[in-house]
């Protein structure tokens, strides 16, 4: 299991989601989870790699719910969770 650090501007954005009622806490730390289980995620996830940014990841909680998040070592790293 990797170790979680979580970056402030995912906790501002996560405050966000579930304040507006975007997603639920379950579905969000589900998805953490099996993020840091190194579970494999199903297809509707589409789970992929950022160009643009090195090292960093995108997986699509809901159809308009991103998550980026990043895994160095032995570590996951949360990095922004955006609302599309």
């Amino acid at each position: 299991m990797l170790k979680l650090i979580v970056k402030r501007s995912f906790k501002k954005d996560r405050i966000r989601c579930l304040k507006n009622k975007k997603i639920t806490e379950d579905k969000l730390s589900a998805m953490i989870s099996k993020l840091q289980e190194q579970t494999p995620l199903e297809v509707k996830h589409k789970n992929h790699v950022l160009k643009q940014w090195k090292n960093c990841k995108e997986c699509h909680i809901e159809p308009d719910l991103l998550l980026l998040y990043q895994i160095q070592n032995d570590t996951l790293i949360l990095s922004k969770a955006v609302y599309t």
